[in-house]
């Protein structure tokens, strides 16, 4: 009920002044009140203008600011003797009073605003790297920056790729989106989210190729393949029992390993896990029970070391059993415990996932887990002290894919 002056719609409403009501009236008040104590008290600042309003205002309502009368009846009188006796203090001396300030610690000569902050003061995503610096000014809660405000992208845990042809995983991409991939792709997981690392038709692999084995490094990828193909670079066909290499700087693809020189027949011989150590052992398992030169009673469970002297289109080295499945409990059949993946870390442990489900001393699951081995004995006598799950797939996406290949960064 503010009497004021109001429309008249060129003479349509002949009443220039009328009761009214609301905050369009409220505001011209404060004004008003701020202009009669700054002509009383010129040296007084907008902040102590601005505190001696709210202070000397009759509290209306709920107790405090409330969104029905703000800080409460204007009083322009007793804002006048407060703004007067009062001796407010700036302690960081940047103009707002320290019982309106909300950073009292503003380095000497920063611009603030009117809550006493300089711009390198406000973290506006509490992520502890100031918004004068932050390049990524909504990080979610809890999530752990860089230097310069961004969420640090975990570690990849581990390589894989997939049996499928092709799908979508949804919702377990990068970021929460769906991510497409093939069965000549290589994904990356890092214990959230899944991402793709090695595009195979991009690279220039035919849309028949099945990446069955891989083993990544720095600067190349061994890979094996399900059927026989034709890889770009690569005079003839590529056998399921050999290995190509790309360089990941070129982009080439060379001949890394040709089975049949020593033995592999790539049928009952195709590669389906493939891993480099660092003395230049290649541990291979294969898809069924192959007969190689210098031993014998190999199963689709074990792990295979090959030994070379020679590399590529004449490849020679001698072979020795490296892992035996069937010591720690993984049974030999089709569709049944067949390694199809492995890798095995520095410390010695192998990580392994099957074509069928397994079950081993103390741990059971399915074809799109890994799990781990840790040895306390190899070859012929092979022992695990200890199996645990390393990775459940059901619970990551993959109840209806089988993890065909893994390695480790």
């Amino acid at each position: 009920d503010i009497f004021t002056t109001g429309p008249t719609g060129g003479g349509a409403s002949p009443q220039a002044t009328q009761y009214a009501t609301g905050t369009s009236f409220a505001s011209p008040h404060v004004a008003g009140a701020m202009a009669v104590l700054k002509g009383a008290l010129p040296d007084a600042t907008v902040a102590e203008l601005e505190g001696a309003i709210q202070a000397g205002a009759l509290d209306l309502g709920p107790t405090g600011p409330d969104n029905d009368y703000g800080a409460g009846y204007l009083d322009a009188v007793e804002s006048y003797y407060v703004l007067a006796t009062a001796a407010p203090i700036d302690t960081d001396a940047d103009g707002v009073y320290d019982d309106l300030d909300q950073c009292p610690n503003t380095p000497v000569g920063e611009t603030v605003d009117s809550l006493g902050c300089a711009l390198s003061q406000l973290d506006s995503d509490g992520d502890g790297v100031s918004d004068a610096e932050d390049l990524c000014v909504a990080t979610p809660p809890g999530v752990s920056v860089d230097v310069l405000g961004c969420p640090l992208a975990a570690p990849v845990q581990f390589y894989l790729s997939l049996t499928k042809w092709g799908g979508k995983l949804v919702g377990r991409g990068p970021d929460g989106t769906d991510l497409v991939y093939r069965d000549e792709d290589i994904l990356s997981w890092n214990g959230s989210h899944f991402d793709l690392f090695f595009d195979g038709s991009a690279a220039g692999l035919p849309g028949s190729a099945d990446l069955f084995a891989f083993d990544v490094s720095n600067d190349r990828i061994l890979m094996a393949f399900n059927v026989p193909i034709n890889v770009p670079g690569i005079a003839g066909t590529v056998d399921d029992s050999d290995v190509v290499a790309y360089d990941r700087g070129t982009g080439l693809f060379s001949l890394y390993f040709d089975g049949s020189d020593v033995g592999l027949d790539g049928n009952e011989d195709r590669l389906d896990a493939v891993d480099l150590q660092p003395d230049g052992t290649l541990l291979i398992s294969t898809r069924g029970n192959p007969s190689l030169p210098g031993i014998k009673g190999i199963a689709d469970e074990d792990l295979l070391a090959f030994n070379p002297t020679g590399l590529g289109e004449n490849t020679s080295g001698s072979w020795s059993l490296y892992f035996d499945g069937s010591d720690v409990g993984l049974r030999d059949g089709w569709n049944a415990e067949d390694v199809d993946a492995a890798a095995v870390a520095a410390s010695g442990e192998i990580y392994l996932s099957t074509l069928g489900n397994f079950s081993v001393l103390g741990l059971s699951g399915q074809d799109d887990d890994v799990f781990v081995c840790t040895p306390a004995t190899l070859g012929r006598q092979t022992e695990c002290s200890d199996f645990r799950l390393f990775f459940d797939g059901a619970a990551n996406g993959l109840a209806a894919e089988d993890i065909d290949a893994i390695d480790l960064p």
